[in-house]
């Protein structure tokens, strides 16, 4: 299996390539395997005379714009190292997307696998989460040593490489995708522009993240074996956007409440509470988040206080009654 990652710059003001600086790529017998090889070209870009913010940031910059290499050499030299091994892996699908928009603007012959692997997205399977997660935060998430400076091709493809290894077989089989093919896109409901979710509806509106972080039904997380309803005093998140809580059942024992926040068209709030379970990737999210901000609960419902009132002054009342 070939990992691949690559860099590049659009130039300042956008442009008509996204003109390709890097290729880097590893070797392995399979993913999670060893890794074989490694491949790394620098190419001196030739389209663009300008540097988008995110190309004149790149570390090894000064590496591309000294390298006497073109895109068509260095293509040559990367396609005759890769062989005939034609599954190939890639965090995103912008990569590539980029190579094949370079393959065309040099009428080069399109040498591109049959299909391949997303990594992002597997990982976004792994870690139940709705958004797709940079490679530095996801490289954090799995506990890899950060030895090497990100944005570099070949470092980025390494530990690409790193956190596939830490994915479940199912997990990578799920983003198989074949070159020109689009992903899946979650719907929305039309009315609101919410996400759609499969199991569960959208509550709200709230005026405020904390009345939505306060509100009992937010707070309320049913046991997934058996649905005793338990809620949470405290919230926990590293993004302000999805808020974590440690939960506990008497007989199943701890689970997790996760609740998602998002605004509609008409930038009212929502929230999307929902439990699972304990596995490692959502420990690990939990985890995260606890080292993030606490947001304690505040009670801002007292009608079971005035209701046990009411209840006393009409079990006092008779009382009196009788006396009179």
């Amino acid at each position: 299996m070939i990992v691949m990652d690559l860099e590049w710059n659009s130039g300042r003001y956008g442009g008509r390539l996204n003109e390709i600086l890097q290729i880097g790529a590893v070797k392995m017998d399979h993913l999670g395997g060893r890794v074989l090889d490694t491949f790394c070209a620098y190419i001196r870009p030739r389209v663009h005379k300008t540097l988008s913010p995110a190309a004149a940031a790149l570390p090894e910059l000064a590496l591309a714009q000294k390298s006497p290499l073109s895109f068509p050499e260095a293509m040559e030299q990367f396609r005759l190292w890769w062989g005939e091994d034609r599954e190939f892996a890639i965090w995103g699908t912008a990569d590539l997307m980029v190579l094949a928009e370079n393959l065309r603007y040099w009428s080069l012959t399109n040498c591109l696998p049959d299909h391949f692997y997303d990594l992002q997205a597997a990982f976004a399977i792994a870690a139940s989460s709705a958004n797709s997660p940079a490679l530095e935060p996801a490289v954090d998430y799995c506990g890899i040593p950060e030895t090497f400076d990100f944005h570099n091709a070949l470092y980025d493809s390494l530990y690409t490489a790193l956190v596939g290894s830490c994915l479940k077989a199912e997990e990578v089989a799920a983003v198989r995708r074949v070159p020109g093919e689009p992903a899946r896109k979650e719907k929305v409901v039309t009315r609101l522009g919410l996400p759609i979710k499969k199991n569960g509806v959208w509550l709200g509106p709230f005026e405020s993240t904390e009345a939505a972080l306060n509100s009992r039904s937010s707070r309320r997380g049913e046991c997934p074996a058996c649905s005793r309803p338990v809620r949470t005093s405290v919230w926990y998140s590293d993004d302000g956007q999805i808020f974590y809580a440690p939960l506990s059942c008497p007989t199943h024992g701890p689970y997790i409440l996760r609740l998602e926040t998002a605004l509609d068209k008409r930038k009212r709030l929502w929230i999307f509470p929902e439990v699972g379970r304990t596995t490692s990737a959502n420990q690990a999210l939990l985890e995260m988040a606890m080292a993030g901000s606490t947001w304690q609960c505040t009670a801002l419902h007292t009608g079971s206080r005035s209701r046990r009132k009411r209840r006393r002054k009409k079990t006092d009342a008779p009382e009196e009654s009788e006396e009179s």
